[in-house]
């Protein structure tokens, strides 16, 4: 039987999300209402996803995914970004 390697969430987070919306990695996390410093240590492989990121982000990202990416200023949680 053939062994599967998944991508690491940072590679699949920058091939699905930033790519091809030309997004960078803090304009995300300011959509998805995360600390820049966090997404990045994702996206580097520094850093695992939590488990409260693992159940929320799916959610979040189906959020965006409808109102199409790049969405507007305006945090999942209906605050403005900071940036």
């Amino acid at each position: 039987m053939a062994m599967h390697n998944p991508l690491h969430p940072g590679e699949f987070i920058t091939q699905v999300y930033l790519e091809p919306n030309n997004l960078s990695g803090r304009e995300l996390a300011g959509k998805l209402g995360v600390a820049a410093s966090t997404l990045n240590r994702i996206l580097t492989g520094t850093s695992r996803i939590s488990h409260e990121m693992r159940y929320a982000w799916p959610r979040r990202l189906a959020v965006l995914r409808r109102v199409g990416l790049p969405c507007s200023t305006t945090t999942i949680s209906g605050t403005p970004n900071s940036m």
